[in-house]
């Protein structure tokens, strides 16, 4: 109560989607949910909570926050990010929504159905940051946006000890990105995120430091149309249901980076890729070692691994890409920090971004120069 134009102040969730099914905002919001709530006391015997756009037809077209961790003063946005919401033993399912949906600052617990710990159905962007859902009955989340474009973004979350499923689930039509992300110890796969949904290149990429290790099957599980970029991912001993589940299972119509992580001790291979393009490797601790399909190559060096920028985030990494005289490819500024172009000979050219489009190189030689060389300068 009190923030932004808030002035109903049920004493529990439930009461809350009650009231909204007769009282719609026509705009988007804030559902601002204090530290101290625990749906095992504030909502007795309530096992779930839907927050259904196919009945909450007026706000399902307006963007849509979950923020828990509230200070519970009115007027106030302070958060306690030490202190999250908690739904004990109840899911929390939005589905059929046509707007951004944001969910912070929660844990789910300990929920005894088969149903997912958290579900996001929207058409458009899904962001999720300092959640948590693990210890239950089925998968800890399923996060789709697969109806529309938008992206998913999932930050400092843990999604662990699933006994019925797999930690997190991510389908999308857009970017898939996943920051400090630990999905382990699951029944089944720790993590699975797939945005092959449609033509768009929209890629994957991991960053900060992501760990799916323990789990009943692979640890991770990507596929993409467009370029997986993986820094800092560890995923170990995973497959313990049954042998031949690799630490990470990687699909893709374009390139892959590996930068830096360990993929020891699973019941297959460390790591497994299946692509169009080129793999790139660089500091990583293969364990059972890597089997590949398809792709034009594997560039395996250490220098490539990009430098920390500020001790704590992963600079973005070089794309190389080996090509034929006259051949070109395309700039990625949006996963790389530049494109290396390397000829057969081992002659390379570095295009630094930003810089769009594509890149040709060829090898000349003193007939075909585009002009003279100025004086003192001899042709190598």
């Amino acid at each position: 109560p009190g923030v932004g134009n808030s002035n109903y102040d049920p004493t529990s969730f439930d009461s809350l989607l009650n009231y909204l099914t007769s009282n719609q905002p026509g705009q988007a919001g804030v559902i601002w949910i204090e530290k101290n709530y625990d749906s095992s006391i504030n909502d007795v015997g309530v096992v779930g909570f839907n927050i259904d756009g196919a009945s909450l037809n007026v706000m399902k077209d307006y963007a849509l926050t979950i923020q828990g961790g509230w200070s519970g003063i009115s007027g106030d946005t302070g958060i306690d990010h030490a202190d999250r919401s908690t739904f004990t033993g109840a899911f929390l399912n939005i589905d059929n929504w046509n707007a951004d949906v944001t969910i912070n600052d929660i844990l789910i617990t300990g929920v005894a159905s088969l149903d997912n710990g958290l579900t996001v159905d929207t058409t458009q962007d899904i962001s999720v940051n300092n959640v948590s859902s693990g210890n239950n009955a089925g998968p800890g989340a399923l996060l789709d946006n697969t109806a529309g474009s938008g992206t998913v973004t999932v930050t400092n979350s843990k999604f662990d000890n699933s006994q019925g499923g797999a930690g997190l689930f991510v389908n999308s039509s857009g970017k898939i990105e996943l920051e400090n992300v630990n999905a382990s110890d699951n029944y089944s796969i720790g993590a699975y995120v797939n945005n092959n949904y449609n033509a768009s290149v929209e890629g994957v990429r991991f960053t900060g430091t992501n760990v799916f290790s323990g789990n009943g099957a692979y640890g991770l599980v990507a596929i993409s149309n467009g370029d997986i970029y993986l820094s800092s991912v560890f995923a170990g001993a995973n497959g313990s249901n049954a042998p031949g589940y690799s630490g990470a299972l990687l699909d893709t119509l374009g390139n892959i980076m590996v930068c830096g992580g360990g993929f020891g001790g699973n019941s297959g291979y460390g790591l497994e890729a299946s692509l169009s393009g080129l793999l790139t490797l660089s500091n990583v601790a293969l364990g059972g070692g890597l089997r590949t399909y398809g792709g034009t190559g594997v560039v395996n060096d250490s220098s490539l691994c990009p430098v920390p920028s500020n001790g704590d985030e992963i600079g973005l990494p070089l794309q190389i890409i080996p090509v034929s005289s006259d051949g070109s490819a395309e700039f990625d500024c949006d996963l790389f920090s530049g494109t290396v172009l390397v000829l057969p000979s081992g002659d390379k050219v570095t295009y630094k971004c930003p810089i769009a489009g594509s890149g040709t190189l060829a090898q000349l030689d003193t007939v075909n120069l585009p002009a003279s060389l100025p004086a003192g300068m001899d042709y190598v």
